[in-house]
């Protein structure tokens, strides 16, 4: 099991984390979506009918889907309903796994919504029956849940889904982690354990746990670097690309990028930002940057700040 992806945060990196009070003013709540892969290790088929999912007080379950499809976040919750039936090529696009190992058109329905004991049960197979999972493929879909306004800041959050299998079943661990693509920063996943919790009445209980946490944090970061230079006498089409180890030649005008980054869970406000450079640099004025007797061609917006989109 592993968290995917929230919506209705700020610039967030870190997947275990999201912030609480973003929309406080306009509540439409953060809506944290969960990959749920049954991975077959083994050499013979196994038999599936049954997940349960446990969600900590703070969740709600709003659906299922069988694979990612960005939506508008006022549209989140038509999009995932029951049943569904799961998708091989498509999950393959967002998660590290061979579409060729994943099953499709297996039946995958939301049976039970104990909202009172917070756990949601899944059956698995046409009319309930369950699935015989083959040796080395991997059953995979989608779980959105909306977090609660009121859930108390630094206080994690714990997911944990629990399979039931036949009893003889053995279980192993899966050495090979599965991990999400196409996410903000794919290099820091937020993977669930795993673990045998043994035979309860007539099933072998295989459990897995994912947490996040809500926080409200700005971490700001800036990076200043030469990227290009114009030669004396030259314009902006004669511009010269920097290395990290270039020199540059005497009397150019350099052109430096600078980044702000926030990767914390809430909006940096009232920031300012100074710049200052050592002789025998000068930073040139609007004036001069625009001033045709120099022939610099820049772009009468170059001093205007540019906002990217979170990508």
């Amino acid at each position: 099991m592993d968290q995917f992806h929230q919506w209705k945060t700020s610039q967030l990196k870190d997947k275990s984390i999201f912030s609480k009070s973003v929309n406080e003013g306009n509540y439409l709540g953060n809506y944290v979506i969960y990959n749920i892969t049954v991975t077959n290790t083994g050499e013979d088929p196994v038999h599936i009918d049954t997940l349960e999912d446990h969600m900590a007080d703070g969740l709600e379950y709003v659906g299922i889907r069988p694979s990612l499809g960005y939506t508008l976040p006022v549209q989140i919750e038509k999009s995932y309903s029951e049943p569904i039936k799961s998708n091989d090529w498509n999950m393959a696009q967002v998660i590290n796994i061979d579409g060729r190992s994943l099953v499709r058109d297996v039946t995958i329905a939301m049976t039970n919504d104990d909202k009172e004991n917070h756990m949601v049960t899944f059956t698995i197979g046409d009319d309930g029956k369950g699935y015989d999972l083959p040796a080395g493929k991997n059953l995979s879909f989608f779980v959105m849940c909306k977090v609660s306004k009121d859930v108390e800041l630094d206080v994690p959050i714990t997911n944990t889904v629990d399979l039931l299998v036949d009893k003889d079943v053995e279980y192993r661990e899966n050495l090979n982690d599965i991990t999400m693509r196409g996410t903000r920063d794919d290099s820091r996943q937020n993977n669930g354990t795993s673990e045998d919790k043994g035979i309860v009445g007539e099933k072998r209980v295989i459990s897995s746990s994912v947490m996040i946490t809500p926080k409200d944090v700005i971490v700001p970061g800036i990076t200043k670097k030469a990227v290009s230079y114009i030669p004396s006498g030259k314009n902006v089409e004669n511009a010269v690309e920097l290395e990290e180890k270039d020199n540059i030649q005497p009397n150019v005008t350099t052109k430096w990028l600078l980044e702000l980054r926030n990767d914390g869970t809430i909006p940096i406000c009232d920031y300012t930002i100074k710049d200052s450079v050592q002789s025998p640099f000068h930073i040139l004025s609007k004036e001069e940057a625009t001033n045709k007797t120099l022939h610099l061609g820049l772009d009468k917006n170059a001093f205007v700040l540019t906002i990217y989109d979170e990508d």
